[in-house]
């Protein structure tokens, strides 16, 4: 039995589908949020992660979007002349949501009532859980990540999902040496663009405060597939960026070994 962490496949079934097939009967996968939006297919990878018994679904950003827009839907919503809007659904159109809007309403292989189901099953979803490895690690799996477990004892579901502060301090650790922290959230190549930015903006407050700052760390490198490793390695980020790259990565929760899932691009020709 192997246990993985896996996230952020914005719509790419190709890459979800392709990733199955390396997983065996026995495995566990904790999937960090945001399997829909933006790519065209996350409403087929959240009812297939739902009915998966393999997979513990932690809430992304993007479900609570989902969750915020419709959650309060009702059979009697699927009317062909209704059509709701209000800011939350502003937000998560806003945010590429409209594919799976559209998906979830156009949908014929199940009923209203089993659709409201799953928009429950959705809003209780977790929004972290804690995994002892065969290292004797604790891995605190969320979908945006956090500072260390003690600071998470503090937080509540909305920065579990949303928070990027913590990403700036790519080089300190305020945990305990046995500690990891696994999310996505930001794509890493983004993230490593503002991590460079902030170490610019320390380099230049150092030097107008006559401060040494011989300590600032450059961001490790990124090989543009797999996982990023920062903060001493005991926080790595698994958003790949997949519905851009068309990469994705399960990560071996006990041997931290990483199974790169790579698929053509989309084709994005009319």
């Amino acid at each position: 039995m192997a246990v993985y962490a896996w996230a952020d496949l914005h719509g790419r079934i190709d890459i979800f589908l392709k990733g199955l097939t390396y997983l065996k009967p026995e495995d566990k996968v904790y999937f960090l949020g945001d399997a829909a939006d933006r790519g065209p297919d996350g409403w087929e990878i959240i009812k297939a992660i739902i009915e998966d018994p393999r997979f513990v679904y932690i809430k992304g950003n993007h479900e609570d979007l989902m969750i915020k827009a419709i959650g309060h839907y009702s059979p009697d919503h699927f009317k062909d002349d209704w059509f709701h809007w209000d800011d939350n659904m502003n937000l998560w159109f806003y945010n590429s949501g409209e594919v799976t809007y559209n998906a979830f309403m156009n949908d014929t292989t199940i009923n209203p009532k089993e659709k409201i189901e799953i928009l429950h099953k959705i809003a209780a979803f977790p929004f972290c859980a804690v995994y002892n490895n065969v290292k004797d690690q604790r891995v605190l799996l969320s979908h945006a990540g956090c500072d260390c477990f003690e600071a998470a004892e503090t937080w509540d579901e909305e920065k579990f999902i949303w928070d990027r502060n913590h990403l700036m301090f790519y080089d300190t650790w305020y945990g305990d040496p046995d500690e990891v922290i696994v999310h996505g959230h930001t794509p890493i190549e983004l993230m490593i663009k503002e991590q460079e930015k902030n170490i610019r903006w320390l380099t230049e407050k150092h030097m107008r405060e006559g401060v040494a700052g011989d300590h600032l760390i450059e961001p490790q490198p990124w090989s543009g597939k797999g996982a990023y490793w920062y903060a001493k390695n005991h926080k790595v980020n698994i958003d790949t960026g997949a519905v851009w790259n068309s990469t994705s990565v399960l990560l071996n929760l006990d041997t931290w070994e990483e199974t790169i899932i790579d698929c053509p691009p989309l084709n994005t020709e009319d």
